[in-house]
């Protein structure tokens, strides 16, 4: 189960008026590390790009900061009911998979 919380709210300029900018990075480091997956969804059907990755690329557009993807050492596999069955037993032995790029 993914669990994602969104949180919406303005973005206050200097004058600290509400505004539709975007935001200013004023220690120009912002790093967004996520972890995606392609493949067949539940849902939609087959996605060339997940869904993470999607919202990564959002808000790396948004606040001009650096997008790191965590990549399995193995990757899922493309069909959905094989990677949701290699998902649950590592959930269910509390493993987490060997990545790529540490």
């Amino acid at each position: 189960m993914v669990s994602t919380m969104f949180s919406c709210g303005r973005v206050e300029d200097s004058t600290g008026k509400g505004n539709n900018k975007k935001p200013v990075v004023t220690n120009g480091n912002v790093l967004i590390v996520y972890f995606s997956r392609a493949g067949e969804n539940y849902s939609v059907g087959h996605i060339s790009v997940g869904n993470t990755a999607v919202m990564a690329g959002y808000i790396q557009d948004y606040t001009g900061g650096t997008a790191f993807e965590i990549v399995p050492v193995v990757p899922y596999p493309d069909g959905y009911d094989k990677m949701k069955e290699i998902s649950q037993q590592e959930t269910a032995g509390n493993k987490r998979p060997a990545i790529k790029n540490p």
